[in-house]
C-alpha cells in the first residue's frame, strides 16, 4: 500500500541506534564475540570473528558473528576488531552491497588473515536457517571450537 508517512524521496534508515550513537562507531555482537572466544580459550592470535552486514544476520549466525551495520567498515570499527581478533571470516550478502562490503573489509583489515565465505546467490545470512548459516561458516579454515 502507498506510504504517505514520509515526504517523497525520504528514505529512512532500516534500524535505529541509541540517541547520539553513530553507526560507524558501533559493532553489534562485538562483546558477545569477545566473550565467546574467551570461553573457547582462544588467545588473540587464534581468536576469530564473523563479519556480517546487518543485525539480523549476526543474530542468525550467533557468536562470534558481528554486524558492521551497513556495507562499509570504518577505521574505528576496524581498530576494535584488530584489538581482539586474529582472524576474520566474512559472511556478506551475495549482492552488489555485499561485494562493496567485502572490498571495504579487505581494505581496512589488510593484512589480517581473512576468509571470504560466499552465500548462495540472492540471499543474505538472515534468510538462511541457523543450520545453513552454521554449515557455511564451518567451511572456513578459521572456524573452530574447543
Amino acid at each position: 500500500p502507498p506510504n504517505d508517512r514520509y515526504p517523497k524521496g525520504f528514505n529512512p534508515h532500516k534500524y535505529l541506534n541509541a540517541l547520539g550513537s553513530k553507526r560507524n562507531c558501533l559493532l553489534m555482537g562485538y562483546d558477545q564475540a569477545v566473550q565467546w572466544n574467551k570461553k573457547q580459550g582462544f588467545d588473540k592470535n587464534s581468536s576469530f570473528c564473523i563479519l556480517v552486514e546487518g543485525p539480523l544476520d549476526a543474530a542468525k549466525v550467533g557468536p562470534p558473528a558481528i554486524a558492521i551495520l551497513g556495507k562499509s567498515l570504518s577505521e574505528i570499527q576496524a581498530s576494535l576488531i584488530k584489538e581482539n581478533f586474529g582472524k576474520i571470516i566474512i559472511l556478506a550478502d551475495n549482492d552488489k552491497a555485499g561485494n562493496e562490503c567485502k572490498q571495504c573489509i579487505f581494505k581496512r583489515l589488510n593484512p589480517y588473515p581473512i576468509d571470504d565465505i560466499t552465500i548462495p546467490s540472492g540471499k543474505d545470512a538472515g534468510e538462511l536457517s541457523y543450520t545453513e548459516a552454521l554449515n557455511l561458516v564451518k567451511t572456513s579454515e578459521f572456524y573452530k571450537t574447543k
